[in-house]
């Protein structure tokens, strides 16, 4: 398994729960802050913003700019990342599953 964390920097990150094939995980990104292009074999990333403005962008496929109590869900092996658009800070949760969670990243 490879943690995200190896490959960025965020305000803060929270596993809250986990099991071999679940994962609920708590972000905090600064303005300016994102995660970079990655994708996962297994899992499906579902996002839920609780505070400020975010914005998650799939290739192929949409973009989607979420405000607080917005969701949406990427599916397994689709390229995303992840952008705090606003001026403070943004805080979500991402539930993965179902499968063996890793982090793939891409070139941007």
């Amino acid at each position: 398994m490879t943690e995200p964390g190896a490959h960025f920097a965020v305000e803060g990150m929270e596993v809250v729960a986990e099991s071999s094939d679940m994962r609920f995980t708590k972000f905090r990104l600064a303005a300016g802050q994102s995660i970079p292009w990655h994708l996962h074999t297994e899992v499906a990333d579902w996002y839920i913003c609780l505070e400020g403005q975010m914005r998650v962008e799939t290739s192929p496929g949409p973009s989607f700019d979420l405000a607080p109590g917005g969701m949406c869900d990427v599916q397994a092996k689709t390229a995303h990342h992840v952008v705090n658009t606003g001026s403070s800070d943004c805080a979500f949760v991402i539930v993965q599953g179902v499968g063996a969670y890793d982090f793939l990243p891409l070139e941007e």
